[in-house]
């Protein structure tokens, strides 16, 4: 069973919903998760969460050694536009692993396996979760010379890594990016190849195996007074039933009325919405798994046109009618 280790670089103080963050990681026991930080370490983390104490001035003493640069990082956020040569510069610790990654913490996970699996590992070199580009929330890749080199691809990365200023250059997403007519990715204004360029025009050429394919859900994708739901290590969108690999809050954080519930015990199961973190008082979730059957069959059956529903009327026509009944009574809830 290949080996997966995510590295986390974060300074300052913990988000308040940081205690959730860690309970969704114990709940992947299969992966490792080290953080390079410089805040407490927690009292009861889980045994698959490791930190290493370190602060802004010891990593910049650390990225000038490893890449052989003058690193001056002043602003933490600047910390994401080295997150592909993590690979390099925390190597010493990445070396009993198969794959190494990077992410957010501003997100809770559901059941990783189930969206990468063993067979997903074996095919590819780089992982995003997300099809457009490469996803700084969540990104796996290949613990192997080649690919731990492979930021090197993009044109001017010694520019981007020795410039004081944050360009996005982990995933060239959103605002700052424009797309050429021949699908390379620049930092919008500044000639600057993303790392998503490099995946995605080395991938075409057949030079690099990645997977760019929507795994998650972004609170800025969903609409109305939405819920998700975690139960152990489950994690399932309410109205439809849709599991997901995790959840990125983006957005709602930043929300002043955001609020996380406070615990005695931790909850097996709490929600997770645009107003913040709750208990979730129905923990056996059955009728989350009941919506999710219902969303299913009324996205996948068609009675009157659909190839299943002219063969059951045609080799049994009361139970034809009988289901076609219960799924329009389904559509009218």
């Amino acid at each position: 069973m290949k080996r997966i280790c995510i590295v986390i670089v974060y300074f300052g103080n913990w988000p308040k919903w940081f205690e959730f963050f860690l309970q969704s990681c114990r709940y992947n026991p299969s992966i490792n998760w080290i953080f390079y930080t410089d805040c407490i370490i927690p009292e009861k983390h889980p045994k698959n969460v490791k930190f290493i104490k370190g602060n802004l001035k010891n990593l910049n003493q650390l990225i000038s050694e490893k890449l052989g640069i003058l690193s001056g990082i002043k602003d933490s956020y600047k910390v994401c536009d080295f997150r592909p040569a993590f690979g390099i510069i925390f190597g010493e610790y990445l070396t009993d692993y198969n794959f190494w990654g990077y992410g957010d913490i501003d997100l809770i996970y559901g059941d990783i396996g189930k969206f990468i699996t063993e067979e997903d590992l074996n095919k590819y070199d780089i992982i995003s979760t997300k099809k457009g580009f490469t996803a700084g929330h969540f990104m796996l890749l290949k613990n192997s010379k080649e690919v731990n080199n492979f930021y090197k691809k993009t044109l001017n990365y010694r520019n981007v890594f020795e410039r004081r200023d944050w360009v996005g250059f982990d995933e060239g997403s959103w605002s700052i990016v424009r797309a050429q007519p021949n699908d390379e990715f620049f930092i919008k204004n500044k000639n600057i190849q993303s790392f998503t360029h490099a995946v995605k025009f080395y991938g075409k050429k057949g030079l690099i195996r990645a997977r760019f394919k929507d795994v998650i859900f972004e609170d800025s994708e969903l609409k109305g007074n939405w819920e998700v739901i975690w139960y152990k290590g489950k994690l399932i969108e309410r109205t439809n039933g849709i599991e997901v690999m995790y959840l990125h809050f983006l957005n709602s954080k930043k929300d002043k009325d955001f609020k996380v519930q406070k615990f005695k015990k931790f909850p097996l199961s709490f929600s997770i919405t645009p107003r913040g973190i709750f208990e979730e008082k129905n923990p056996y979730m059955i009728h989350i798994y009941y919506r999710r059957l219902k969303f299913r069959l009324l996205q996948k059956i068609d009675f009157g046109i659909g190839e299943f529903g002219l063969l059951l009327k045609k080799h049994s026509p009361e139970l034809y009618f009988k289901l076609k009944q219960i799924i329009s009574k389904m559509r009218m809830r």
